[in-house]
């Protein structure tokens, strides 16, 4: 029924001679796991004819006898096409505007820069506090709309990271350096503590720049005046299932609000923002997380979060610290 075959044709036959063979590899290998005792994976099947296609999420348990023994597993699958195909619409649709609104803001954007920086006439004090008001909020309507062509790219697969060598040192302090001042405005220090020696790296620079600055930011908007922030990292990790590669751990912990128990299991999701109360003057689209946590598990790393509700939040990543090359580059719709 699945595969949308007749059940008369169908009877008897083995599952792997109903679907194409490269399919039912997969779904085999898809069933063995990881040496867990359950998984969830999603495969795409079609029929032997490829007159039906489907995408299945296939959930498999092993079963054990009295003395702990595999004796054998269960798989249960559940057709997501439909919903698949609606998640592929849906981004599209929002790639497609974001695009569209990209060449009228940065008009806008370069027209406030040319009154603010009186390039085309002087403007009364008046005058340049509105200025200066449509100037940010246009900033950060541009960081919403860069956002979601980011996370459309990330859930339709069009971004794969370009490796190279670099010193994490000094991505990271960058990418400190160019949000300090923001920081600095709300009265939030930021400390940077780093090992001695240097932290060479293959990797993605350009978007692990993007992960640490969406990390600060986050702490920044949650935390109040006074407060403080801390950019810890530590090199020559060991992840867990993965022994004798070295990994680094990054760290953005701050002094703000925390996040409850609750809020943390979903806080990488779309558009998801803590319920707890927020400082005074507070926005969040709710994407930078989620972006974070896509560039971070394209590294083969892990992202993670310790709270408590009132005494502040510490992000963390984990990422090998030789990416393999893919030979690919960067899709760009635009």
């Amino acid at each position: 029924k699945l595969l949308g075959l007749d059940q008369r044709r169908a009877k008897g036959v083995p599952i792997p001679q109903l679907m194409k063979e490269e399919h039912a590899l997969a779904l085999a290998k898809g069933s063995l796991g990881d040496e867990t005792d359950h998984i969830t994976k999603e495969i795409e099947l079609s029929s032997a004819s490829e007159e039906t296609q489907r995408i299945v999420q296939a959930s498999t348990a092993v079963i054990e006898n009295q003395d702990g023994k595999t004796v054998g597993m269960v798989s249960v699958l559940t057709d997501i096409t439909k919903q698949r195909q609606l998640d592929e619409a849906k981004s599209k649709f929002v790639a497609h505007v974001s695009h569209e609104l990209r060449t009228p803001l940065l008009a806008i954007q370069e027209s406030l820069s040319l009154l603010m920086g009186k390039e085309v006439g002087e403007v009364t004090p008046e005058q340049e506090k509105f200025i200066s008001i449509a100037h940010r909020n246009i900033t950060r309507l541009s960081r919403l709309v860069n956002d979601l062509l980011d996370v459309a790219k990330l859930e339709a697969g069009k971004i794969e990271l370009r490796p190279i060598p670099f010193e994490l040192k000094d991505m990271v302090h960058h990418a400190v350096e160019t949000i300090r001042s923001w920081a600095e405005s709300k009265g939030v220090a930021i400390e940077e503590v780093y090992p001695e020696n240097p932290v060479p790296m293959v990797a993605d620079p350009d978007r692990l720049t993007q992960v640490v600055t969406n990390l600060i930011s986050n702490a920044i908007k949650f935390t109040p005046e006074g407060g403080r922030i801390s950019v810890e990292m530590s090199p020559d990790q060991l992840a867990p299932g993965m022994a004798g590669e070295p990994h680094v751990a990054v760290s953005v912990q701050d002094s703000g609000i925390g996040i409850s128990k609750a809020d943390q299991k979903r806080i990488f999701e779309k558009f998801e923002q803590v319920s707890l109360a927020s400082p005074k003057g507070v926005s969040s689209t709710g994407l930078g997380l989620t972006i974070a946590k896509e560039i971070v598990e394209l590294h083969r790393g892990k992202i993670w979060v310790d709270s408590d509700e009132g005494q502040g939040s510490r992000f963390t990543f984990m990422i090998p610290r030789q990416l393999r090359a893919n030979g690919g580059v960067e899709q760009d719709s635009a």
